[in-house]
């Protein structure tokens, strides 16, 4: 028979730059049966043996699996089975969307298993198939569930105490989220997502969305999208974090000095990082994005007496095919007044922050570099505000396609005046040494990171070198 070079069919749907694949194991010996089609729920499905199930009856049964019957089977070598590495902000949105596509386009995957004897039949074989597929009457529910992706990414750490006396164990970011994604047949897309972090301490926290603050609410938005154009509204990555974006790779240490994430906050309120209360409208072309963000009336944060009165931002990037990037962007935030409070913190004026990067990479080196300048955004240790210039710098190489290192440095200095004078300043160096598991994705990795801190506090003192050990795992459903 022809066995469909089933030792190693891999199942391939592409989509856009993505390849999502459904393998199966090249080691398993499949079973010298022939495969057999049907029709099922109005879709014309093939089924492929894959393995035989031992029983104690002797009575032995052979499982197949069945997809959608156009769709194509071809082999990938291993070394191309290799998902996107692992995206943030507005590109992790773009690879979820393409995960959600090619799950639609492979359909429901089913699995009947026939009893040896009877395969030799492809009549008898595609008539039990059916028979299973229909007592199975709660197979149907599961087109609810298709376009939606829940996931569970888990980050724990082990990193120096604040006076580098001990380690200890943290947690460094883990969260989960649902993320559904629908295209309807008029070309409209629909988008949606929550995620938040993980507490430990309170996993009911979660999903209990009226004491979620916004650093534990990452995100939480709906969108609607019609070719090139999307407008959303909620809470989600920024204008400005398009661009500082380019530099935040690092597992623990890092974007000290682009103004994403002021003020020890998620940026939400300034409108930098992961802003909230926010209408989008974003613009997505071959070679060119734009993106413009407005937040109406909304809270401060918490050390300023003050609302925003209104919040705006704009970010545009250029594209060279795959390999360049460069861009530029900013967010404008309306005071409702400047108090005597604020001008004890050095907050003198409305909300200003810039910066512009640029970024290259091959196959197995990526560079970047963000320039940034901000007014009454960025604070020192002690919650003072100032004027300042920073930068930052980020390259990686991958030595294989499991191992990765990166180094990247990062500047922030005052600009000295009669509001602020003082001695603080931030000169990082930042190392990195990352290992991926199985293939090079590094949504799953382990790695250790180590900070060397040339700069000054408020006061004088320098900061002491530290590391940190950690690793992430990605549970994708």
């Amino acid at each position: 028979m022809n066995k469909y070079l089933i030792n190693f069919i891999l199942l391939s749907i592409s989509y856009g730059d993505t390849i999502e694949y459904f393998n199966y194991d090249s080691n398993r010996s499949i079973p010298n049966v022939d495969a057999f089609s049907l029709d099922y729920k109005n879709e014309s499905l093939m089924c492929y043996p894959t393995k035989i199930i031992r029983t104690k009856s002797r009575k032995d049964l052979v499982s197949f699996v069945c997809i959608k019957k156009d769709i194509p089977i071809q082999y990938i070598p291993q070394e191309k089975q290799v998902s996107p590495t692992e995206q943030q902000g507005r590109d992790e949105t773009k690879k979820l969307k393409l995960q959600i596509a090619n799950k639609e386009n492979i359909g429901i995957i089913y699995n009947v298993s026939i009893p040896i004897k009877d395969t030799s039949s492809l009549w008898l074989s595609r008539t039990i198939a059916k028979q299973q597929l229909n007592d199975n009457y709660y197979i149907e529910y599961l087109h609810w569930f298709l376009p939606a992706k829940f996931y569970i990414s888990l980050r724990p750490q082990i990193s120096n105490t604040q006076d580098n006396r001990s380690f200890k164990l943290r947690d460094a970011g883990s969260r989960a989220g649902f993320f559904y994604y629908y295209r309807f047949d008029n070309g409209w897309d629909l988008t949606t997502q929550y995620e938040a972090t993980i507490n430990w301490d309170d996993l009911s926290s979660f999903i209990n969305l009226s004491t979620q603050s916004n650093n534990s609410r990452r995100l939480s938005y709906i969108s609607l999208s019609y070719n090139h154009y999307t407008v959303l509204v909620g809470k989600y990555w920024s204008a400005y974090y398009d661009i500082a974006s380019l530099t935040d790779k690092f597992m623990t240490y890092g974007a000290l000095a682009s103004g994403a994430f002021n003020n020890k906050s998620d940026g939400s309120n300034s409108g930098t990082g992961r802003a909230d209360y926010m209408l989008q409208f974003n613009i997505d072309k071959l070679n060119h994005d734009s993106t413009i963000q407005i937040q109406f009336k909304h809270k401060a944060d918490d050390n300023i007496d003050t609302n925003y009165r209104y919040n705006i931002g704009y970010s545009y990037q250029y594209f060279s095919g795959t390999k360049f990037k460069i861009g530029t962007s900013f967010v404008f935030g309306k005071f409702q007044s400047i108090t005597t409070h604020m001008h004890n913190i050095g907050l003198y004026g409305d909300d200003v922050a810039i910066t512009a990067g640029a970024s290259y990479s091959t196959d197995k080196h990526f560079f970047s570099g963000i320039v940034s300048y901000s007014q009454n955004h960025m604070n020192d240790e002690k919650g003072i505000y100032f004027d300042g210039y920073g930068a930052e710098l980020y390259y990686q190489y991958d030595y294989t396609n499991q191992t990765r290192f990166a180094i990247g440095y990062n500047y922030l200095k005052p600009k000295l005046n009669s509001h602020y004078n003082s001695p603080f300043k931030v000169s990082t160096t930042i190392l990195s040494l990352q290992y991926t598991f199985n293939k090079r994705t590094f949504d799953d990795l382990v790695y250790v990171e180590l900070s060397i801190p040339n700069g000054r506090l408020s006061d004088g003192q320098r900061k002491k070198t530290a590391i940190s050990f950690g690793f992430h795992y990605l549970i994708d459903l």
